[in-house]
């Protein structure tokens, strides 16, 4: 008998024990070896995607993974909600703190709502007696979610001495070191906030298992109880690329997929049936990813799962492009374009990157997208013009080569301009009195197409409205040939309204039988119309496919005189429009609803940008789309207003990022110009202008010779960003021996420029 397996893999929750934790080995050696220095206390800031592993690392770390020479203390942010004010903020993070140490410490020896003593005192003084019992160890304050802490001086509950305070126990004599887990580092939260923190603060992605640890934690679990052919396992690790929650989500279904079928031996063919359950059944996460995306990314991440059949497959951008183009999505997109939105996607570890080509980085995703985010479908669901917009560099904003080249926008010309073409026929003829019906010029056009007499491709508008589809026949078909007369008749369904059928003189009588199909005809338009002012053509299109070929099949049926299966496709239509109406309504509903959300977002995240982050062209681009979110906000259209937002949004974000990477930049040629002085070395300082360089050599060589041990501390007091140029004002402090005004203060003033993707100094001089 068949005895189930208990599974063991742990989906959505961090990883509490060893037993189910792999891998990580390079990360835990860089936090020892930093913390092991001795020379001085650090914040540690890991840093990574959602489900990718940290809170894990933070529970191992807490389990001795370090050795016996760390006191860890885990806190985690959301356990310190809803609390009130500093004390009671202190008190909890005492109370937590208390849980990983011995009996000799109570919380009720600390009181932190004392009178005499502020909250911050009475915690130092509970570190400081933790120093004193273990004088040998370091303490180690782990913080799950860091970012909360700035929500709760936002909200008031922390005041802004926080930050100091920790600045202040990392210089002190405790052996105090903190690690944080949130989703970005101190300087890219885009503020001030944590500035007294970024000089003392380490950085460490955490993202993907290694190929190795990946058929560890899928082949380990389950040793003795399950095996896998080896085709299996690369297979697996080409589907998550070693992410540990899709790792996981496969490891779990793998079991299922046992104790189901009852055979515990795993080959390609059983993978692929696993794998067809999770995408059938998407987990939240991947919604959540998916929703979270902006428009650009959306749209190039559907191109390439429509592209690449193969998991293993690379293209450059200028082959997407081209494949673009031959396919005939409907629009055509830069190769510039195209490569600056994937080396964001890149750089977010969604794609891959090799030599100049891209894949996907989890094959699992891009099956997934395929499957329920084709090109077809995110066409409708994202405003293209705006994406290339937004994207697309200043060199090539107005080229023609960048235009976006939509199947449909030449028929709208041409129907527009064959209206003013009628307009003007039936003008001339009122004018000038001439004894010609529209009737007659229609047929005399009718002629002259079929005698091979080419007119102008738009002579007649091609409208689509209710009275269309009830138009009545001319009197002019009696004047021309059977061809002529059924051309006749579908030019005079664009030309004159059902509400003449009745009381026109020559019109066809039909016969009894075909009058069956008419109200259902009816009923059909008018559910079609509905659905047409509902947008359903957009927001439920595939409905309104369904709808649109059933219709056809009526036609089709009514002009066989087959009356009876004609009025059963009506009505099939007619279900269709409606069901579309009502999908393309709730679609507008749910986006009018989520609007006050992403404006109450749009607002928040505008608001907290500086005056450097405004100067940017991602600012500017961001404006021009906040403004287009509302013009469609009041017309109405919810759905690409929502959307316009959330790029919006997305872009604000890049001006932010973009100012942050500029300022590390700029903080890295500043450091290495201090390292330049101390070395007395100018030579190889390629952060320099050449022209600048050899100035700057003859300027300190007097001072060269004579000082001995120098030392520089910088200190950036403020970076001023204009266009590709920015100027640094920096306190510098130098010791040496051997000359005079050793350790004086000064404040330089450092003038640079940007050079590709570095930054260059100009020119340094003192600052009033």
């Amino acid at each position: 008998m068949y005895k189930p397996i208990t599974n063991p893999y742990i989906v959505g929750n961090p990883i509490k024990t060893k037993k189910m934790f792999y891998g990580r080995e390079d990360d835990f050696e860089f936090i020892r070896r930093k913390l092991e220095s001795g020379t001085k206390s650090y914040i540690i800031v890991l840093s990574g995607e959602r489900r990718s592993g940290k809170t894990s690392i933070l529970f191992q770390i807490l389990n001795g993974e370090l050795g016996e020479n760390f006191i860890p203390i885990l806190i985690d942010m959301q356990t310190m909600a809803g609390l009130k004010n500093e004390a009671e903020f202190f008190e909890k993070f005492a109370q937590e703190t208390l849980k990983y140490l011995d009996d000799r410490f109570s919380l009720q020896n600390y009181n932190f709502k004392s009178s005499d003593e502020s909250p911050y005192k009475v915690f130092t003084k509970l570190l400081d007696e933790i120093h004193h019992v273990h004088p040998n160890k370091n303490i180690l304050i782990l913080i799950d979610e860091y970012e909360l802490i700035e929500r709760k001086s936002e909200e008031g509950s922390l005041s802004h001495n926080f930050v100091p305070f920790l600045s202040g126990l990392l210089e002190s004599d405790r052996h105090i070191s903190f690690i944080f887990t949130g989703s970005r580092t101190l300087e890219e939260r885009g503020n001030n906030y944590w500035q007294n923190l970024f000089g003392k603060s380490l950085f460490r992605n955490v993202s993907f298992l290694s190929e190795q640890d990946t058929m560890r934690l899928i082949t380990q679990p389950v040793e003795g109880l399950i095996t896998f052919d080896k085709k299996v396992l690369t297979a697996i690790y080409r589907l998550t690329s070693g992410q540990p929650f899709y790792t996981q989500i496969v490891g779990q279904n793998i079991v299922d997929y046992v104790n189901e079928t009852e055979k515990n031996h795993i080959e390609i063919d059983a993978l692929n049936q696993i794998v067809n359950e999770i995408l059938d059944n998407p987990l939240p996460q991947m919604i959540y990813f998916w929703n979270s995306l902006p428009q650009s990314q959306m749209l190039v991440l559907s191109i390439l799962a429509e592209i690449l059949d193969n998991p293993d497959s690379y293209l450059a951008a200028s082959e997407i492009t081209k494949l673009v183009k031959k396919k005939k999505f409907g629009f055509l997109i830069d190769s510039q374009v195209m490569n600056t939105i994937l080396e964001g996607l890149y750089h977010q570890k969604y794609v891959s990157k090799s030599d100049d080509s891209y894949s996907f980085q989890i094959d699992l995703m891009r099956q997934w997208i395929k499957r329920d985010h084709s090109i077809w479908r995110v066409m409708k669901e994202v405003d293209i013009e705006s994406i290339m917009q937004s994207e697309r560099p200043s060199s090539i904003k107005d080229t023609t080569d960048s235009r976006i080249e939509s199947s449909g926008s030449n028929k709208k010309w041409l129907i527009g301009a064959a209206a003013v073409f009628v307009i003007l026929v039936f003008a001339v003829w009122w004018i000038f009195g001439q004894k010609v019906t529209p009737e007659e010029i229609i047929t005399e056009q009718n002629n002259k197409i079929i005698n091979n007499q080419s007119p102008p491709a738009n002579t007649i508008p091609e409208q689509k409205t209710d009275d269309d589809q009830n138009a009545t026949k001319a009197k002019t078909e009696k004047q021309s040939d059977k061809k002529s007369q059924q051309l006749s008749t579908s030019i005079k369904k664009a030309t004159i309204p059902s509400s003449e059928k009745s009381t026109h003189p020559n019109s066809e009588p039909k016969s009894p039988a075909e009058d069956v199909i008419i109200p259902y005809r009816t009923s059909m338009l008018e559910s079609k119309s509905l659905a047409q002012k509902a947008n359903a053509i957009e927001l439920a299109a595939d409905t309104y496919k369904k709808a649109a070929n059933t219709e056809n099949q009526a036609e089709n049926l009514t002009r066989q005189k087959r009356f009876d299966d004609a009025t059963e496709k009506f009505k099939e239509a007619t279900t269709y429009y409606i069901a579309a109406e009502k999908e393309s309504q709730k679609a507008t509903r749910d986006a009018q609803s989520n609007l006050s959300a992403i404006l109450a977002q749009l607002e928040d995240v505008e608001s907290n940008l500086q005056a450097e982050h405004r100067s940017t062209e991602e600012y500017t681009n961001a404006e021009e789309l906040r403004s287009k979110g509302e013009r469609y906000n009041n017309e109405g259209n919810y759905i690409l207003a929502y959307n316009s937002y959330a790029e919006a949004i997305t872009l604000y974000e890049k001006a932010k990022q973009k100012r942050i990477s500029q300022t590390q930049k700029i903080r890295s040629v500043i450091n290495a110009y201090s390292s330049a002085l101390e070395n007395k070395n100018f030579s190889n300082a390629s952060f320099i202008t050449p022209d600048y360089k050899k100035e700057l050599g003859k300027e300190w060589q007097s001072f060269f010779d004579l000082a001995n041990e120098i030392k520089v501390a910088t200190f950036i007091q403020n970076i001023e960003f204009n266009k590709k140029s920015a100027t640094a004002f920096v306190d510098v402090v130098m010791t040496y021996s051997g000359a005079g005004g050793s350790g004086e203060k000064n404040r330089w003033k450092f003038e640079l420029t940007e050079s590709g993707t570095d930054w260059l100094i100009l020119k340094i001089s003192t600052a009033n």
